[in-house]
């Protein structure tokens, strides 16, 4: 009786030490499973980030690519649309058509009064048309010559004074009126005139007209 009684206890022991193996095994690969699924979980946000930030660097180098082609096509219109001879020109209330750029004497005047240059001059014919709705002041010595070697040139206004009908010392001009005179530079003997700054007044921003 009593090796019976050891016996059924030693089958209940190797059943109960299966049952222990099973269950802990289960557990343990459980837990690989968790930690395989939470790896997978990672990896797939990982992705997903690195898609996000790939996508926004493709949306930043296409707005930096279109911005530059602006630019581009800012600069590429604002070369196109430099005034020249002939092309009317607005600043402010006043329109400038420059009609031609010539040589001028070596000297204005009579044989009495008269101004010889430093250099030699150069006569600018210009129109200049009032758009505003009051009277305004052609002034010439508002207006500037650049040559090729980027030197800026005011206004000789005393040479203004010698040469008849010049119409560019300081005349005035009604609204919607316009007149026709000779801006006139002295400017050294090697200058080539390049363009033309003309402002409507000393305070404008101005506006360019090539003359080259």
């Amino acid at each position: 009786m009593k090796k019976f009684g050891i016996g059924c206890l030693a089958i209940l022991g190797g059943v109960f030490g299966l049952v222990l193996i099973i269950s802990v095994g289960a557990m343990l690969s459980g837990g690989d499973d968790d930690a395989t699924a939470s790896d997978q979980t990672t990896t797939s946000v990982d992705d997903s980030a690195d898609a996000a930030v790939a996508e926004d660097a493709k949306k930043v180098d296409k707005k930096s690519t279109e911005a530059t082609k602006s630019d581009d096509s800012e600069k590429a219109e604002k070369v196109e649309k430099t005034a020249g001879i002939g092309d009317p020109v607005r600043d402010g209330d006043f329109t400038f058509t420059v009609t031609k750029v010539t040589d001028g004497p070596a000297r204005i005047g009579d044989e009495y009064l008269n101004t010889k240059p430093q250099g030699k001059f150069v006569f600018v014919h210009v129109t200049v048309e009032n758009h505003g709705k009051e009277a305004g002041t052609f002034f010439g010595d508002n207006q500037y010559l650049v040559d090729t070697q980027g030197r800026k040139a005011s206004a000789d206004s005393e040479a203004a004074v010698y040469l008849k009908d010049a119409q560019s010392l300081l005349e005035e001009i009604n609204p919607g009126n316009k007149l026709s005179g000779v801006v006139i530079f002295d400017v050294p003997k090697d200058a080539t005139p390049a363009s033309l700054e003309l402002h409507d007044s000393m305070l404008s921003g101005g506006v360019k007209v090539a003359v080259k």
